[in-house]
């Protein structure tokens, strides 16, 4: 279980190139336990939702849990930081915020403003890659955002929940090369 194993091909953009059983577990673990219970603790926001709806909010919330775990392990860290136009089509695509709002039909506006900060934050620390201030400002980023997020008023608990858990994907679990930087930094 602790032994890491080779990841196939297609799921390196996910878990990097080797995990061990435990981390993919816990990483599952997460993504289904926090979605299950948003789901549980607040079946109404689900409970009028099309079917079809309701399959892609339950995979896009999966999937920000999963990822803000899965960018933490020292494999998703280092496959993303050796390929830096990974990195670029990663912040890219994570459009999930605002598309989850869509679907669950409330908080568009809120959703859009998270993604942008989340996207602005991302970007400034992406560019201090290799940085030894690099995890200090993702972290600073991080607690300003969350603040910011925790007094917008209005939004159902799914969405301000994914909100948080979006920004602390994004900007600091993936932002941040956890595991080369700091290695970097205690060398130089």
């Amino acid at each position: 279980m602790l032994k890491p194993r080779r990841i196939p091909a297609f799921l390196h953009d996910v878990f990097g190139e080797q995990q061990t059983l435990l981390e993919v577990l816990l990483v599952l673990f997460a993504g289904l336990g926090v979605t299950a219970l948003l789901i549980l603790g607040e079946q109404e926001a689900f409970s009028a939702l099309p079917l079809w709806r309701s399959v892609l909010t339950v995979l896009l919330m999966v999937d920000i849990v999963a990822g803000c775990v899965a960018n933490f392990t020292r494999s998703t860290s280092d496959y993303y930081a050796h390929r830096p136009m990974h990195r670029r089509i990663f912040i890219a695509i994570h459009v999930h915020l605002p598309v989850l709002a869509w679907l669950m039909g409330t908080g568009l506006l809120e959703s859009v403003l998270i993604w942008a900060y989340t996207m602005i934050a991302v970007l400034f620390v992406n560019a201090l890659h290799g940085h030894p201030l690099q995890l200090f400002t993702a972290a600073c980023l991080l607690v300003v955002g969350i603040s910011g997020i925790l007094i917008l008023a209005g939004l159902p608990v799914p969405l301000l929940v994914m909100g948080v858990l979006f920004l602390m994907k994004v900007v600091f679990s993936f932002g941040v090369d956890h595991y080369r930087a700091a290695g970097e930094t205690a060398q130089s």
